[in-house]
């Protein structure tokens, strides 16, 4: 069906330009309005398409258009169309495009540069692909999204205000430099989400007001402006670096309520070394990586909650009352083979009696004899050596896992577990430290 009209005000929305005569058809059941004698945009669909094909050029009365857009509120409450995919030439998708769309389930726009506002607001959409040439997700595009999303965004460098708010995500990764804008993630649920390098963070307003992570990991992580903006609650909290250089972490450990914290910074390097785990006072169980050689003085003493620790084989001091508040202790593991240097009220006297010490085989007497270390009642050699490994396993392959489940060596050798960085991995289902 093909339709011609002469609109003398005639605006197309998502360009902010008028022009004075446009035609308007249909083709593949897919509605284009004109913007001038060369292009056209997407403006709408019949009611009854369910997979929409956009072209990079589209005939009408014998004239070729490139397709460059869709237009705003072009899908505005459709509901029958479930996928789109369109061609490179699609650069710009206008305001509320698909704004309350009642079965979107997918959208493919490889070409895409430019978000208008509320693109997906209230609409069903699950999973977005976009090319390297987006870098910027506008003013609430997600806003209030009802199913699970499936984005990827580790080339977005600004996020705007409201983007995120009450969208649930699988999986965020962001990668600066960033710039988050007001209330980008409230009431957002984020099953894991890892943010990395410098990240600048919005005046007098909050990330993530109400919202969740499941599992966050800050990597060489240097938040800018308002510190405690960034402010999820968090299940488990990992703090790592891959480089060198100075890790400003904001307010986020203390935001957190994080139950878990995987540490993995020079302290050299970390914000505010000495009192970093003070503020943590939902911290249950923590794991520090082979980056940590020292345990500052009162650092994680208020964690009053924090019942396992686990230190790494490289670790060279406790300083004191760095646990002293921590009565609840019931595992300190140590993969070190001599014992670092440590203090009697380096632990709380109750974790000395009732933790128990786990450290690596034949190194017990070493830390039975070892100042601040002896006061444990419960010394166990229970880490086993790569030197150690029994002659039933000596000869086999297999996975190996740091303590955080992450897989570092796949079938691997004896030889080449040797290989790793001295610390504590697991191996055929046992713990073995590698010195």
């Amino acid at each position: 069906m093909l339709k011609k009209s002469l609109l003398a005000t005639f605006i197309v929305a998502c360009f902010g330009i008028q022009n004075a005569d446009a035609w308007i058809f249909t083709k593949d059941k897919i509605v284009y309005t004109t913007i001038d004698d060369n292009t056209a945009t997407v403006s709408g669909c019949a009611s009854d398409l369910t997979d929409a094909v956009i072209p990079a050029s589209v005939e009408y009365d014998g004239k070729t258009y490139a397709v460059t857009s869709i237009a705003a509120k072009a899908f505005n409450s459709n509901s029958s169309l479930q996928t789109l995919t369109a061609a490179e030439s699609v650069t710009s998708i206008g305001d509320q495009a698909f704004f309350l769309a009642k079965k979107i389930k997918e959208v493919k726009m490889p070409g895409l540069k430019t978000l208008g506002k509320e693109v997906f607001y209230l609409s069903t959409v699950e999973k977005v692909e976009f090319g390297s040439a987006l870098t910027e997700i506008s003013t609430g595009c997600f806003n209030a999204v009802k199913s699970t999303l499936s984005i990827d965004l580790t080339n977005i460098k600004v996020i705007g205000e409201k983007a995120f708010m009450r969208c649930k995500i699988n999986n965020v990764e962001l990668q600066g430099p960033l710039t988050l804008g007001k209330y980008s993630f409230q009431q957002a649920e984020v099953v894991t989400m890892k943010v990395s390098g410098e990240v600048t963070l919005p005046t007098g307003a909050a990330i993530f007001d109400q919202g969740k992570v499941g599992t966050l990991e800050l990597c060489d992580i240097h938040v800018i402006d308002n510190r405690s903006a960034f402010n999820p609650k968090v299940t488990d909290l990992k703090i790592t670096q891959t480089g060198s250089g100075e890790i400003i972490y904001g307010s986020t450990p203390s935001l957190s309520n994080a139950s878990t914290l995987y540490l993995d910074v020079d302290a050299a390097d970390l914000q505010s070394p000495d009192n970093f785990g003070l503020t943590m006072g939902e911290l249950k169980s923590l794991v520090l990586g082979d980056k940590v050689k020292t345990v500052s003085t009162n650092q994680f003493y208020s964690c009053t909650k924090l019942t396992n620790v686990k230190l790494p084989a490289n670790l060279t001091s406790v300083g004191a009352s760095a646990f002293g508040g921590c009565t609840l202790i019931t595992s300190v593991e140590c993969a070190a083979a001599n014992p670092p240097s440590c203090l009697d009220n380096s632990f709380a006297d109750q974790a000395y009696k009732t933790a128990t010490l786990n450290v690596p085989q034949g190194s017990e007497d070493r830390y039975a004899e070892a100042v601040g270390w002896k006061n444990f009642v419960n010394i166990k050699g229970s880490l086993a050596g790569v030197d150690n490994v029994t002659s039933t396993d000596e000869n086999k392959t297999g996975d190996v896992y740091d303590l955080m489940g992450v897989r570092v060596l796949e079938n691997a050798t004896r030889g080449q577990i040797a290989t790793l960085a001295p610390g504590c991995y697991i191996f055929l289902g046992k713990k073995i430290v590698v010195r």
